[in-house]
């Protein structure tokens, strides 16, 4: 019966201790299954994160430095990247846009702070956007949907920063 009650309380411990490892190093290995590249040697520089709204809603944003440029031929020879500027209607929903008839908020901010939003204008570099619910609706323009679920990754090569963000709504 002893054994019994040591084994279960090892289980019950390693299961607990398990949920303490490090956050930075499970999200760089996210980000680097997403992106395609190693993150590990990266540096955080900032990150936002409000993914504890109900079924997971939220944003997560992560700025990553990396000490040289090795990440460039990898995203060059992925054929997942492109080269920006960003299309349209992913400026649009990134940065926000509006004319004489509309505002539309941009969706990487903080917290309703509509008016700044996570992710910077980034001049030259590659962007990889990865829509996860084009399939739902029929359309392809993540504009014209009700809900938005899509990971925006922006490499800015003049500071061999990564710019990531999840938003899941």
């Amino acid at each position: 019966m002893k054994k019994i009650a040591a084994f279960v309380a090892a289980v019950c411990l390693t299961v607990m201790l398990s949920g303490c490892g490090d956050i930075e190093s499970t999200w760089k290995t996210l980000i680097s299954r997403t992106v395609g590249f190693d993150c590990s040697a990266a540096e955080f520089l900032d990150s936002y994160q409000s993914h504890e709204g109900f079924h997971g809603d939220g944003i997560s944003f992560y700025q990553l430095q990396f000490s040289d440029a090795s990440a460039v031929e990898t995203i060059k020879a992925s054929g997942k990247w492109h080269t920006l500027p960003l299309p349209d209607d992913i400026t649009a929903e990134i940065y926000g846009f509006e004319d004489e008839y509309n505002y539309y908020a941009p969706s990487l901010t903080k917290s309703n702070d509509w008016d700044n939003p996570l992710m910077p204008v980034v001049k030259n570099g590659y962007y990889l956007f990865i829509d996860r619910q084009s399939t739902l609706n029929g359309s392809d323009e993540p504009i014209s949907r009700d809900y938005l679920n899509y990971t925006i990754a922006i490499y800015d090569t003049d500071k061999n920063v990564l710019y990531y963000g999840e938003f899941d709504m």
